[in-house]
């Protein structure tokens, strides 16, 4: 596993959890706390948190992660967060940061957002840009999202979550998420015993529209889109809650897998809702 490919792919766990609100008109659930496991071909390498926090009128998210590979020879720590406003047609995206720090290689990005469009970005170490890159243009950051908030638009304005196209501008590259319905699989839980959920399957797309270099490691990932989301409805919270992650890499497969999910309804005098699974 690359650094580089741990570095998106911890960017992108960042975001499988961060929870999407519904179609309903209900508020947002107050706070949201999910425990989330990743494996790497089918070996546990490390885990995931992530916090959800909501007001009528805005949001702030932050999440973290430690992965270890090879006994313990090669170890990340990857930390993200995300803030802004909740507006009738989606959200705003106002602040981003996501850092990794590792044995090999780390960084750190810090995005700001103004009249809907990126505003400033700082990346630590500076990108190497090349000559044969495909040059961001400044329309290509009107109108995106950061990573985190990114999620927060997925699912929003209909019955049907996996029927989006998202922007995005993770730094350097400006791309667009396209989600797909891939049908519905059933979710084993331990809530009160044994029990069945239903999982409505996205398949995830990336399409690269600009900041990226042909042949790169993203241009791979580009060409074989191999990565799935499981959502989880909550109705009673007003949120999918994801359920599950999984990309491929150059050498294997990396999933996020949820362990446990606390939701706090908004509403006052309504219990907080556990979502608990065995695997």
């Amino acid at each position: 596993m690359t650094s580089m490919s741990l570095r998106a792919f911890l960017a992108v766990a960042s975001t499988a959890v961060a929870f999407t609100t519904s179609a309903s008109a209900q508020p947002l659930p107050a706070r949201v706390h999910a425990e989330y496991e990743i494996t790497f071909n089918g070996l546990k390498v490390g885990g995931f948190e992530f916090t959800g926090e909501n007001t009528a009128q805005s949001y702030k998210m932050s999440g973290s992660g430690k992965v270890s590979v090879l006994f313990g020879a090669f170890k990340w720590n990857g930390a993200s967060s995300a803030s802004g406003a909740i507006a009738s047609n989606g959200v705003v995206p106002s602040d981003y940061k996501f850092d990794l720090k590792g044995t090999t290689k780390g960084g750190s990005t810090h995005m700001t957002f103004a009249d809907g469009a990126m505003a400033k970005v700082e990346m630590t170490p500076p990108p190497k840009v090349k000559p044969d890159m495909v040059p961001v243009q400044p329309q290509h950051l009107k109108g995106v999202f950061d990573p985190m908030s990114a999620v927060m638009m997925m699912t929003r304005g209909g019955a049907d979550p996996c029927n989006r196209v998202v922007p995005v501008f993770e730094g350097q590259r400006r791309l667009e998420i396209l989600l797909s319905a891939q049908g519905t699989k059933p979710i084993e839980t331990a809530e009160g015993g044994k029990a069945t959920a239903t999982g409505i399957v996205c398949k995830v797309n990336y399409k690269l529209v600009s900041g990226h270099r042909p042949g790169d490691e993203t241009a791979y990932m580009h060409k074989n889109q191999h990565i799935e989301m499981v959502l989880r409805p909550v109705p009673s919270a007003n949120i999918y809650v994801p359920y599950e992650i999984s990309a491929s890499t150059l050498i294997g497969t990396i999933r996020v897998h949820s362990k446990r999910v606390a939701i706090t309804p908004a509403e006052q005098g309504k219990q907080q809702i556990v979502l608990l699974y065995d695997k």
